[in-house]
């Protein structure tokens, strides 16, 4: 909610972690870059699927589903 009591615009959202992510020393960072975040994270802690889709908002879970494809590094786990 903005200071006015009403839902926040997309723009404003974008503004204010365009601000955090500057202010942390990030670079550009946007809203939908803190999602992919999120989403690998959810993998790496073995979050079932249905739970990563409702807290993402996907309606389908093809799109949930791009967060489990496994990334080279995760192989270097099995060997050690």
């Amino acid at each position: 909610m903005s200071e006015r009591s009403q839902p926040m615009t997309r723009q404003a959202v974008n503004y204010i972690v365009r601000l955090a992510g500057e202010k942390a020393k990030l670079g550009r960072v946007w809203p939908n870059m803190l999602r992919h975040s999120c989403g690998y994270n959810f993998v790496d802690k073995g979050t079932d699927l249905r739970t990563m889709q409702d807290y993402l908002g996907h309606r389908d879970s093809k799109h949930t589903a791009h967060y489990t494809r496994v990334p080279g590094h995760r192989f270097e786990r099995l060997w050690k």
